[in-house]
């Protein structure tokens, strides 16, 4: 499930509690002849789960999944925007 239905868990005096993923899908566009070379950076990040060069207005596409959008903005700001070879990014997270 998009939101981590599937983690549901019961605390001791039966409050439901949801444990929620957030999973977003990053489309970046890299420096001329880079694609691959990001991409294989990217996977070794524990937050991306799968990536692929495309074709078209973007160079990858990047599936991510964090524990918070708290989370997932730490993870835009301090890992993908620093990457040199990354031009340009665009954003949708999954409900």
């Amino acid at each position: 499930s998009n939101i981590g239905l599937d983690k549901l868990k019961y605390s001791e005096d039966k409050i439901l509690l949801v444990i929620a993923m957030v999973t977003a899908f990053i489309l970046m566009v890299t420096a001329a002849g880079k694609e691959r070379e990001v991409m294989e950076k990217l996977l070794a990040m524990p937050e991306v789960k799968e990536a692929y060069v495309v074709y078209g207005e973007y160079d990858l596409v990047v599936k991510v999944e964090t524990d918070t959008l708290k989370d997932l903005d730490q993870f835009i700001t301090e890992k993908i925007r620093k990457m040199s070879e990354i031009q340009m990014t665009s954003t949708m997270i999954a409900i």
